[in-house]
Parts: structure tokens; sequence; C-alpha cells
């Protein structure tokens, strides 16, 4: 296997060594590869929470998105036939189910994981990055915000009515 200088985005896709556009996250796995390294010492007590892969198994890393069965794994992948908004695996944003993680695989077809793509126009984007400014994606949402899931509340009156 070739020398790459980031880690599968398949395999480590909120992780600081995987490709741009992850959260970028020093989790316990990325201290330990910098530790392993030689040169550097970490703090372990600094070490970020990993969602992406947490408690998922081998499974994950020795099938193809194809093999598996996607529904085992709702926090990192989702069906296109899904719709709904839903939150990205680092938490980050609200999505849809429109994004694919593509695998190469040497002598057969690439391997294509699909997964929550953000909601955010690239006016919005533009507007953080050139004027340092957050502009709201949706009402209420903040810099520090987070994407939480939830159920449908219904709300009842006093009387316990709908």
């Amino acid at each position: 296997s070739a020398l790459e200088s980031h880690w599968s985005e398949r395999n480590a896709k909120d992780e600081l060594m995987a490709p741009l556009g992850g959260a970028g996250l020093y989790t316990e796995l990325t201290l330990g590869a910098f530790v392993d390294l030689g040169y550097y010492k970490a703090d372990w007590a600094a070490a970020e929470p990993m969602a992406w892969g947490k408690n998922s198994g081998c499974e994950l890393l020795e099938k193809k998105c194809a093999q598996l069965s996607l529904d085992k794994y709702p926090k990192m992948f989702c069906s296109g036939s899904d719709f709904h908004l839903r939150c990205t695996s680092d938490r980050y944003f609200s999505g849809r189910c429109t994004g694919s993680i593509m695998e190469p695989s040497p002598g057969a077809a690439p391997d294509s994981c699909p997964v929550i793509e953000p909601v955010i126009s690239v006016r919005d984007l533009a507007t953080v990055f050139k004027q340092g400014a957050h502009k709201p994606a949706r009402p209420g949402d903040q810099p520090s915000s987070w994407c939480l899931d939830t159920a449908p509340t219904t709300v009842k009156g006093c009387d316990g009515g709908g």
C-alpha cells in the first residue's frame, strides 16, 4: 500500500489527520499517532471526544461500505432515501444525506459511503472567511452551537388536549 499524508476519510473522518473538510479533532487516536512518531508528547487530558467510528468494531475497517449494514452506524452513514435534516458526524452542522465518501479500490470500482452533508450556503461560508463574521445558516444559530438529535414533540394544552 502507498504511504499517504492523511488517514482515510472513511476510517477517520473527523480526525485532525483526515483529509481537508473534516472536523480536525485532536482525539486520543490522533495524539497516539503523534506520540508514536517519537517527536511529540501528548496532554492526554486535552484529547477531544471521538465520535466517528467509536465502538464500531473491526467490521467497519475490514469491509467496504457496500458490504456493511449501514443502519448499524446511524451516527456515521445514512441512506440515500433519507431526506430529513440530521446532524453531521462532528455535530457542527445539520444537513442531509447528499454527501459521499469515496474510497479508491485498486482494480475495482471505488467504494462509496453515504454521509450527511452540511446545509450551509456558499454565501454564508464566504462571509465567515472574508469578514470573520458569523452569518447564521438557520435562525438562532450561533458560532458555538452544536447540532442535537431530537424527536418531534407535541405541545398539549393545560387541559391535556392537543
